[in-house]
């Protein structure tokens, strides 16, 4: 897996002279779009297409690879009429000491409705050149949208039933992420289900640990079509009401979600090129079949990882992980010592001392990526605000190549770091590691966690009210704690692990289907060799199947790709997938 910083991308510092006029200077490049050549790209410019040209998502460096990918993707389909530049649109854009000149063109190619979002610097020669293209599919001409669903009234729709026989499109899942694809299937008019396995839409949340909460703001919260959490809520969103409001959205929008309903098994048949899925409704066991399956049963799918330390069965107190954790009140005055210092250990960490635990303490295995939630909330909200439609929220933000997104979040939360040095400083003299250089991007796009978003624990860390470890790893256990491989022991009645969960969907889908359609399948998550997201939001290898997952807002954006894409394939007209490595 690359890291983000790998990749060949630099925000462009050249200043934008005090003259200049953004629309104007949109409108003298629009000419050119129809033809671009080396000449419109600066040296190191980067194109990402969202499945407007290349049926998927693609990210290509270098205007020489750009143009490649760019003359046979359009072939020469397109002409300078078919752009026409978005009403106010046109701005400066800026982004700390970074600045370009940025405005979005509507274009048709086929049968698609397109987007170019285009930042234009001044290079070297005086000329305004392309630094970065973004060709995004707005809709199928005819096709309706995808962004906008009208409130209905609760009905019963013809084919709703699970005994009707064959649906467009079974979502397994109904998180946030199968919610967000279902909507959008419900705003195109496709025949869909989606099969949630507990009792009620928002269970997934509901049966969380009791202080579970989202450590990103409210407004990047949200489902689609709406803004779904209100100013009343809190900004950083516990899981009653998180779960809560997925319930009312369901209902508002009539989604046709059906709980307590497993998938049980599923086949995929070539040569109808359809699924059939065994499907375990309570104890009434039935068959239906589907054109595509989108898995969306949780990135981590709550399969827990554990380390194993030798002599288990001597210890006396008790081992739990995460995701069997509820609260700490049946644990007033033992010893707590929790496996792990990302953000689910510094929940727990705080739910120990708020429960009166005799002391608590953190083994800490690796440095840890320590962002303060205001850092990221004062980022997020230049894009994630009251003011901005989230639907423009997310295509302006998630539209980006990762590497950008990466380079931005990290210049402007490492500025704010190096503002008060004193606070990392004071973790690191607690006994805390801090990987001091690192990105959330990173850690979200790369690795799916493994950070901490500090709410408050880090204060309670650098008081001493919870301890650190860090200087050996566990190796056994004792009595009463564990023992280290220094030679040092510590005391503790229970040993919590909040040590993460299997990250690869690919593991549910053997399961669930067979080992040999979960090999046609691609890795989930991670980035690849260009920048994108391993398997999520694109076809994959196994026609029909998609993983969708992963951030609240970044999940609730490509939810509309996949949508698109399966009702192209539905009416007749599925998008041609350029896969050609360049």
């Amino acid at each position: 897996m690359a890291p983000l910083s790998s990749f060949p991308v630099s925000l462009p510092f050249a200043p934008i002279p005090p003259s200049t006029d953004a629309e104007e200077t949109s409108l003298a490049f629009l000419p050119k779009l129809a033809s671009l050549t080396q000449s419109s790209f600066t040296q190191k410019a980067v194109w990402r297409d969202l499945y407007a040209l290349t049926g998927t998502l693609r990210t290509f460096y270098s205007r020489s690879s750009i143009c490649t990918a760019w003359e046979e993707t359009s072939n020469q389909l397109l002409e300078s009429a078919d752009f026409s530049l978005v009403p106010q649109s046109a701005q400066i854009f800026r982004a700390g000491p970074a600045a370009w000149v940025q405005a979005t063109f509507s274009f048709e190619i086929a049968e698609r409705r397109c987007q170019a979002i285009v930042a234009l610097v001044r290079d070297d020669d005086g000329e305004w050149r392309i630094w970065l293209l973004r060709t995004v599919l707005v809709g199928l001409r005819g096709g309706g949208s995808a962004d906008f669903l009208e409130v209905k009234d609760k009905r019963v729709r013809a084919g709703d039933n699970m005994h009707s026989g064959h649906f467009d499109c079974v979502v397994v899942g109904a998180g946030l992420s199968g919610l967000s694809v279902a909507g959008r299937l419900e705003a195109l008019g496709l025949h869909y289900v989606v099969l949630e396995k507990y009792p009620e839409v928002g269970d997934n949340w509901r049966m969380r640990y009791d202080s579970a909460k989202l450590h990103l703001p409210r407004e990047t919260a949200h489902l689609p079509f709406e803004r779904t959490f209100g100013p009343d809520c809190p900004e950083y969103l516990p899981k009653d009401i998180i779960a809560q409001g997925y319930q009312n959205w369901v209902k508002k929008y009539n989604i046709n979600v059906r709980t307590n309903t497993r998938l049980e098994h599923g086949e995929w048949n070539p040569s109808t090129k359809e699924w059939t899925l065994k499907i375990l409704r309570g104890i009434d066991s039935r068959q239906l079949t589907c054109s595509h399956v989108v898995m969306a049963v949780g990135g981590g799918g709550q399969i827990p990882k554990k380390p194993e330390y030798l002599e288990r069965e001597i210890f006396r107190g008790e081992t739990i992980h995460s995701v069997d954790y509820r609260n700490s009140e049946a644990w007033k005055g033992k010893h707590g010592v929790i496996i792990g210092t990302a953000n689910t250990a510094h929940d727990v960490a705080e739910d120990m001392l708020a429960a009166g635990l005799a002391s608590v303490t953190m083994v800490q295995r690796s440095p840890t990526y320590v962002l303060p939630a205001e850092y990221i909330r004062e980022v997020l909200s230049q894009s994630f605000n009251t003011q901005i439609p989230t639907s423009l929220s997310d295509q302006g933000f998630w539209s980006l190549p990762c590497a950008v997104i990466g380079q931005l979040q990290e210049a402007a939360c490492g500025y704010r770091a190096s503002m008060e040095p004193e606070r990392f400083d004071a973790l690191e003299k607690a006994g805390f590691k801090l990987e001091r250089n690192g990105s959330i991007a990173e850690h979200i796009l790369g690795r799916f966690g493994g950070h901490c978003v500090d709410v408050g624990s880090c204060a309670k860390i650098t008081n001493g009210e919870i301890k650190v470890k860090s200087d050996s790893l566990p190796v056994r256990y004792l009595e009463d704690g564990l023992a280290f491989a220094d030679g040092s022991q510590l005391k503790g009645d229970v040993i919590f692990f909040a040590t993460g969960f299997l990250l690869n969907m690919k593991t549910q889908v053997s399961s669930l289907f067979s080992p040999e359609i979960a090999e046609r399948m691609d890795d989930y998550w991670g980035v690849d060799g260009e920048g994108e997201i391993k398997g999520a939001f694109r076809s994959c290898g196994q026609k029909g199947m998609w993983y969708v997952g992963g951030d609240q807002s970044q999940s609730r954006y490509f939810s509309r790709f996949v949508a698109l894409s399966i009702q192209a394939d539905v009416i007749g007209v599925p998008l041609s997938v350029y896969n050609k490595e360049i």
